[in-house]
C-alpha cells in the first residue's frame, strides 16, 4: 500500500474511532515518511486512547516542537498539555511539570495566548 492511501486509511479509522486501526496506519505511514503534524497529533490521541503512553509521548514530543519551531504556541501548549497528562497517567510526575514549565516559558511574553489557560488546569 502506497504511503497516500495508508494516511487515508488511518485518517477515516480516525474519524470512525478505529483507534487501533488509526495507530496502526498512522505508524505505518510515518515509518514511510514522517507524518505532517496534524497526523502526529492525530496519532498520539489514537495512542492516548489505547493506553500507550509511551509512544504517546513519543509522538507528542515531535508534536510539540514541530509546533514551537513553527511559532504555533497555543498548538504547542496543547501538544505540552497533553504531553504532561501522558506522562503524569504513567507515574512520572517530574516530566509531567517540566513540560507545563516548558510550556509556561515558551508563552511567557505572549499574555494573549488563549492556550496557557491549559497550564492552570493540572
Amino acid at each position: 500500500m502506497g504511503l497516500a492511501a495508508e494516511l487515508d486509511r488511518a485518517r477515516d479509522a480516525y474519524r470512525r474511532q478505529a483507534w487501533a486501526d488509526a495507530c496502526t496506519a498512522f505508524a505505518a505511514a510515518d515509518a514511510g515518511d514522517p507524518l505532517s503534524v496534524d497526523d502526529l497529533e492525530k496519532l498520539a490521541e489514537c495512542a492516548q486512547m489505547l493506553g500507550r503512553g509511551e509512544q504517546t509521548a513519543q509522538v507528542l514530543r515531535r508534536a510539540y516542537q514541530a509546533r514551537a519551531d513553527a511559532k504555533e504556541l497555543g498548538a504547542a501548549v496543547r501538544c505540552a498539555y497533553w504531553l504532561q497528562d501522558a506522562m503524569a497517567m504513567t507515574g512520572d510526575y517530574a516530566q509531567a511539570a517540566a513540560w507545563l514549565t516548558r510550556a509556561s516559558k515558551l508563552t511567557e511574553n505572549e499574555p494573549g495566548c488563549g492556550e496557557r489557560g491549559y497550564l492552570l488546569v493540572p
